[in-house]
């Protein structure tokens, strides 16, 4: 397995488990109406979107027009 295949498999890992506490916290809060459930929710979304967005920035940084 090379460096980009580890690379890959990391961030989906890290995506998985970021979904993965998303649900588990809006659970929480749904069930318990904590806010701090939900704050945490939001952050993990913003963890995610930004772990995301870097994944896919560098996937187009591989072609010379972003394709």
């Amino acid at each position: 397995m090379n460096s980009d295949e580890l690379r890959d498999k990391m961030l989906a890992g890290e995506v998985l488990y970021l979904q993965n506490q998303i649900i588990e916290q809006l659970c929480r809060w749904q069930r318990c109406r904590d806010d701090g459930d939900l704050r945490l929710a939001l952050s993990s979304v913003e963890t995610l979107v930004s772990v995301e967005d870097n994944r896919f920035d560098d996937e187009s940084s591989c072609h010379p027009f972003g394709n």
